[in-house]
């Protein structure tokens, strides 16, 4: 009875913080993009949407019997492939990838973890006959896909698309642990009518598979497109990823934003030489394990609830959080802005965001000439008003910028329900937030925020 109580309930999503960003570059904005990239953050509740059976055993069950958590995260990139680069393999596998790896990994024998890297291989090996089975389709693409079953990350690598691991020692260094697809006289690659005919090319994936050692030992991971692999290198990224603890939008950005002008300055990618060139990079935050922490930390004050939502909730305990923010608003897609002369109205969202990519750093800038170390969080939060005013006058379109310190920018106490009516991703990456700590570049339906708890 235990046991089938188990195995009804549904699997929780991992852990994680992740997101992505596509640059365009100097790419055409009226034809189709050559680079798609998908989350899925509950591989398990996708399964069961679909009438698809996760299995219970082996890697797929904790230690307490409980459903492993599922997760699956990938880049298919129209340059990476064997042949001519086009943007409908790179489509086609990001709208039917899932759903192949679903139909492979839910089959009864699944298990082990040399059944899930067989599985997608099968899945990828059945992407790409529809690919080929379909005339219309010349072009191919690489692909760099992680699934994560519990401890268990699975990455799996065609073309020139590649994904890096960030791995710590006792000691506290970090260092980098790169995955590529392989070399070989044969190119790897989905799709690629043409050169498959020739027998120039294969669909033939590389697996590779981790058991993850904890958020302390393994704080992330990433994803590359053949144009960020070509201009980072793995110490750039471990670099850059110093600056932007727990904010992989921002990270992203930035290195995306790196890696396409220095593919233009050096000329790596043939279509954009002396231009620059589209990219995506995705990167997958491994977050500590909530009950873990929770036991191991200090006893500590409750925190704030809201009496109108307890009231409405009674059994559950629904944690506010103070909350100040710089919002910066943007404007795209046909419909006309609600005001054509306010600054914003000609803004992109990749201008909004690099705007708040600055801030950022301006933040950590301004950590750097403290000349004495904050006692406690309290001082340390008074220690960074006086930036925290100046980015909220000079960047923020909210009206909370009118207010005089210390109101600069104060939202106030906001549930967890309140923080998700703001919509887009602001409650998922906000509700992570511990007292002093800044948000990722988050957005809303006003548009894109920095946010400190407070």
């Amino acid at each position: 009875k235990e046991k089938a109580m188990r195995d009804a309930a549904p699997a929780k999503a991992p852990n994680v913080l992740a997101d992505a960003v596509y640059f365009p570059g100097d790419a055409d904005a009226k034809k189709k993009a050559l680079l798609r990239h998908v989350i899925v953050k509950d591989l398990s509740k996708v399964a069961k949407q679909l009438n698809h059976e996760v299995p219970t055993v082996g890697i797929f069950a904790n230690k307490e019997g409980i459903k492993a958590p599922m997760a699956m995260y990938a880049i298919f990139d129209g340059m990476a492939g064997a042949g001519t680069s086009g943007p409908q393999s790179a489509e086609h596998c990001v709208k039917n990838f899932h759903t192949a790896l679903l139909s492979c990994i839910t089959e009864p024998h699944m298990a082990t973890a040399q059944s899930v890297q067989e599985a997608l291989v099968k899945s990828l090996i059945g992407l790409d006959m529809q690919l080929l089975a379909n005339p219309e389709v010349e072009d191919g693409c690489g692909a760099a896909i992680a699934l994560l079953v519990g401890d268990y990350l699975f990455i799996a690598l065609l073309g020139r698309c590649s994904a890096l691991l960030c791995a710590v020692d006792d000691d506290g260094q970090k260092s980098p642990v790169a995955f590529s697809g392989g070399k070989g006289t044969l190119q790897t690659s989905l799709g690629d009518r043409s050169q498959k005919a020739k027998k120039t090319a294969v669909c033939l994936p590389l697996v590779h598979m981790v058991v993850l050692k904890g958020a302390e030992k393994n704080p992330w991971c990433l994803l590359q497109s053949f144009a960020v692999q070509a201009a980072i290198s793995a110490a750039d990224f471990l670099t850059i990823a110093e600056g932007f603890p727990l904010q992989p939008r921002a990270f992203c950005g930035e290195t995306v934003a790196r890696a396409s002008e220095k593919a233009a300055m050096a000329g790596t990618i043939p279509e954009y030489s002396g231009t620059m060139a589209p990219c995506t990079l995705l990167q997958i935050h491994f977050l500590p394990d909530p009950a873990a922490a929770e036991a191991a930390a200090p006893a500590a004050k409750k925190p704030k609830l809201s009496e109108s939502s307890a009231s409405k909730k009674p059994n559950s305990q629904i944690l506010s959080m103070r909350l100040r923010h710089i919002l910066v608003k943007f404007h795209e897609g046909p419909k006309p802005p609600e005001d054509p002369k306010a600054p914003w109205a000609s803004r992109s969202r990749t201008e909004a965001e690099k705007m708040l990519r600055k801030a950022i750093a301006e933040i950590r800038d301004d950590k750097k000439d403290w000349t004495k170390t904050p006692k406690d969080l309290t001082e340390m939060i008074l220690m960074s008003s006086k930036k925290f005013c100046e980015l909220v006058k000079r960047l923020s379109d909210c009206q909370t910028a009118k207010k005089g310190p210390p109101a600069t920018g104060e939202l106030g106490w906001l549930t967890q329900e309140d923080r998700a009516k703001m919509g887009g991703n602001f409650g998922e990456v906000c509700d992570i937030l511990q007292p002093g700590s800044w948000s990722d570049i988050c957005a809303s339906k006003q548009g894109v925020h920095l946010v400190q708890r407070v």
